[in-house]
């Protein structure tokens, strides 16, 4: 059993409370990005928000820029169980400090930043902090309440082995999500050299000629999206079914890694669409943030998903990778956003009919087969990896309250253990 000493966190950390940024300066584009809740996933990480970001385009001050590897927490639950979590951030941006982010300051040399960052995500810790949130809509905390919260501090040599030990997770997950971005970035390249490119097996011999979409290889069609893909609609009210547990595709689950949730019925309070096999779901909310998943539900239960999100399959000519690169591709992305209708850039969505009336271009059977040929195993690759990281992030998940109570001990390990960065 572990001696480590009691202590508040305010005895060895400061919480600085962001700047309220002017949104009359906010921009869709620019080189600040203005850090909200957004970017935080409920179990501790940052997530990009992938085109929904804001950036503020005045001078910022200089002591709310962010910089790589700087510990923040967030001070507004913004979605449940948000209130609390932490991140580090990346290097891929320019981060401003908000203020509805804490940004944690080490003060006493007792504390190591990635030992807090994990600590942050314990249940222990998450659950004080949102134990001091007030508000009735938006719950928020303060940092003199964060820096009350109490915690077992292990000497900084545990500390460091402990960060260690969670960080070699961390760092498998994140190359396994560089391997990924590759992948599809290599599957989506395919697709514009045969598709767009018109660089395809056979192109040689085959002139172009002008259509509606430009110029377009002579023995291709115009088909309405609608006559190549199959939209299901059936659908089933999953509270009706409290014992049963469903697999349930969200927006939510699409933005923290693209892995369906596990719920039972009476955790799912309204109409879901029926997931009946593999298809390729699309979502019509906020085109200009491009959400296309491969969805391939386990063999056992029944799978549901979100009415925002379309259930389309083939109808035999085309495949699902075919399917999922256009749907994925920058020029259908254009052109699906020109057709959004709404009372915000937030809260914009593409009627399922005027999606499927588009037209596009079908090369035929023979081409689809072929591309699923070449373009399928990459794909499946990218997802064999998807499910590597769950699991890794369970196995992380598992240890890290044993690690930071001390019920797991790690104090005579020999890791090397050098100054992590984020």
């Amino acid at each position: 059993m572990n001696t480590w000493p009691s202590t508040r966190l305010g005895d060895h950390l400061r919480v600085k409370h962001g700047f309220a940024f002017q949104g009359e300066y906010f921009s869709d584009s620019g080189e600040y990005v203005v850090l909200t809740p957004g970017n935080f996933i409920e179990a501790g990480g940052f997530k990009p928000k992938s085109g929904a970001e804001k950036y503020f385009t005045a001078d910022p001050p200089p002591d709310y820029v962010l910089r790589r590897g700087d510990l923040v927490i967030a001070m507004t639950e913004q979605a449940q169980g948000l209130l609390g979590s932490s991140a580090l951030i990346p290097a891929d941006g320019v981060y401003l400090h908000n203020q509805r982010i804490g940004l944690i300051q080490p003060t006493s040399g007792q504390a190591h930043l990635r030992f807090l960052y994990y600590l942050f995500n314990t249940p222990g810790v998450r659950e004080q902090i949102q134990a001091t949130a007030t508000g009735s809509k938006v719950r928020h905390t303060a940092p003199s309440r964060v820096e009350n919260v109490r915690i077992l501090l292990p000497p900084i040599a545990t500390q460091r082995n402990i960060a260690a030990i969670l960080s070699a997770y961390d760092d498998l997950i994140q190359n396994n999500n560089r391997r990924i971005k590759l992948l599809e970035a290599m599957a989506q390249r395919i697709y514009r050299e045969w598709f767009v490119d018109f660089r395809y097996p056979g192109h040689e011999t085959v002139p172009l000629t002008g259509s509606e979409l430009g110029p377009a290889p002579s023995d291709w069609s115009l088909r309405p999206l609608g006559e190549v893909v199959a939209q299901s609609r059936a659908s089933v009210n999953p509270s009706r079914f409290p014992g049963e547990t469903f697999e349930h595709y969200s927006i939510p689950s699409f933005d923290e890694g693209r892995r369906p949730r596990l719920e039972a019925g009476d955790e799912i309070k309204s109409s879901k669409f029926l997931v009946n096999g593999p298809c390729v779901l699309y979502s019509k909310l906020n085109p200009r943030i491009p959400r296309v998943w491969m969805a391939a539900p386990r063999a056992s239960g029944r799978a549901v998903a979100s009415t925002e999100l379309l259930v389309l399959s083939d109808r035999g000519g085309w495949n699902l990778p075919l399917i999922y690169c256009l749907l994925r591709s920058e020029q259908f992305g254009d052109r699906v956003a020109g057709m959004a209708g709404g009372t915000s850039t937030s809260h914009q969505r593409v009627r399922p009919g005027e999606l499927l009336a588009l037209r596009v271009l079908d090369a035929g059977n023979d081409l689809a087969r072929l591309f699923e040929r070449r373009v399928g195993a990459i794909l499946t690759l990218a997802q064999q990896l998807r499910e590597c990281s769950f699991v890794l992030r369970e196995a992380r998940d598992l240890l890290l309250p044993r690690l930071v109570s001390g019920e797991i001990d790690v104090t005579d390990l020999d890791i090397d253990a050098p100054e992590l960065a984020a």
